[in-house]
């Protein structure tokens, strides 16, 4: 019985010893970034494939860094159009391309799980040449996959996962013209403006994507308002009650949008009517309020989620950029957006509002927001990790009060609810914090508590074997 006291131990390190380092292995990391590019390599159709890591973390927002190298030299631009069924399907998509930097960022972004596990790939969009006719090569290197979790942890995939995930994109110059001079009915056309081999834009010459603004970078203030906030390829835009009730109850679009004007203002009786007819459906309804056609802010509702048809609100939003009562409770430093809704209480159900952030912050910043408590003087958490993205910011609400989105977490206010961790957007009334840190890339747990099940289970039937031949 002593020696089996002895070698029990040993045979139990054994068995953790093989086990144990088999769990913790990286999965292969596969080519999720995949290039598509046409007969002339003019443009090229950018397809993602998640792996299993990025469906098991479920993903919500992604963005896609690549670095765009000029081997030519003649500095060519690139645009993208995205694809109506691929990247079209997300509430967010877009993309922004900085010349100085030579660095092309793609967005893609929802309420919902991008991906899921029959996700096997999707088209995002086409990535094309923008420049004239003279001759450039370029190669287009993916550099970073950054991504917030439905939990808003914050993964990120960095270059040297991606070294193999590169494209390269190339235009010659005069390939078309040698045949052109002996035609005398075209004379002024050498350039053959009908070519559609010249603008680099593969038969997409207006950029469907961004209908308003395709090559704008110097106009901040609309950086990206094709008319529908937050939903570019939504196709129902209407600005009165009767034809948005008509679409909810006999149209098939998913999307609507409701413009209601700078003012805000929507009698009591139209809103119950349009909730009305939004609530049971399968739909979203946005109320996008505008100024000289540029967004300030919308909230968007969806059918299945109204609780209360019946609540009439105020859609105004005040933002600010001081607040003495709650300017005293945020870290020193900090850059700071006061939002002021003027509507107080809950709302006929959980709302995804969208703000005009950019005159505060840039592009990229992570955000904190928080709601402040008037009773309490106190701040309590509500979401963190809200990117920004073309000058705005997106969070979801149960209940408007005063708000306020901040560079810097403040600690004394306690820790941040996981979705649906918090009964109300707006102070967690002391229930239990349920927040996990960031979701680990790769995180073998289940197959590690498996492996140890067995493991224990294997030394008890070796134990047994051995205590019978003992007795025996």
């Amino acid at each position: 019985m002593k020696r089996l006291k002895r070698i029990l131990p040993v045979l139990l390190l054994v068995i953790f010893g093989y086990c144990l380092p088999v769990s913790a292995q990286d999965a292969k990391n596969d080519t999720f970034i995949q290039w598509k590019a046409d007969e002339k390599q003019e443009s090229a159709q950018l397809i993602f494939a998640p792996n299993k890591e990025l469906v098991n973390n479920a993903v919500t927002t992604m963005q896609i860094t690549m670095l765009v190298t000029d081997i030519t030299g003649d500095n060519p631009g690139v645009s993208v159009s995205f694809d109506q069924s691929g990247a079209g399907a997300y509430r967010i998509s877009d993309y922004r391309y900085n010349p100085q930097k030579k660095e092309l960022n793609i967005f893609l972004s929802d309420t919902k799980l991008l991906f899921d596990k029959d996700t096997k790939s999707c088209s995002i969009g086409t990535v094309s040449l923008d420049m004239d006719d003279s001759e450039c090569e370029i190669m287009i290197q993916p550099v970073s996959v950054k991504t917030v979790s439905q939990s808003h942890a914050v993964g990120e995939i960095q270059s040297g996962d991606l070294a193999d995930m590169a494209v390269n994109l190339k235009r010659v110059s005069g390939t078309d013209s040698p045949d052109e001079p002996g035609q005398p009915d075209h004379p002024d056309n050498p350039g053959g403006t009908d070519n559609p081999d010249v603008p680099g834009d593969s038969g997409q010459p207006d950029n469907p994507g961004q209908p308003d603004n395709p090559e704008q970078p110097g106009n901040p203030d609309v950086p990206e308002n094709p008319g529908t906030p937050g939903q570019p390829d939504a196709d129902a835009v209407y600005d009165n009650v009767k034809d948005v009730v008509k679409e909810l109850e006999e149209g098939q679009t998913a999307q609507i949008t409701y413009k209601i004007g700078k003012d805000a203002v929507l009698s009591d009786e139209d809103q119950k009517t349009v909730f009305q007819a939004l609530k049971g459906t399968d739909k979203s309804l946005t109320f996008a309020v505008e100024d000289d056609g540029g967004l300030l802010y919308s909230f968007t509702f969806r059918g299945d989620q109204i609780t209360n048809e019946n609540i009439v609100m105020d859609f105004r939003i005040t933002s600010l950029i001081s607040s003495p009562d709650i300017g005293k409770l945020l870290q020193k430093g900090a850059q700071n957006l006061f939002l002021e809704f003027s509507h107080s209480g809950k709302l006929p159900g959980p709302a995804e509002v969208k703000v005009y952030a950019g005159s505060v912050f840039a592009d990229g910043q992570k955000l904190y927001l928080y709601y402040y408590n008037p009773d309490k003087k106190a701040l309590e958490p509500v979401q963190k990790e809200i990117i920004v993205n073309g000058g705005y910011v997106v969070f979801e609400l149960t209940h408007c009060s005063s708000y306020v989105l901040t560079t810097k977490e403040v600690k004394e206010a306690g820790k941040f609810p996981v979705p649906g961790g918090q009964e109300a957007s707006g102070g967690t009334d002391g229930k239990k914090d349920l927040q996990k840190g960031n979701v680990a890339t790769g995180d073998n747990s289940p197959v590690v508590l498996y492996i140890v099940l067995l493991a224990i289970a294997a030394a008890a039937l070796i134990t047994t074997v051995i205590w019978r031949r003992i007795r025996k």
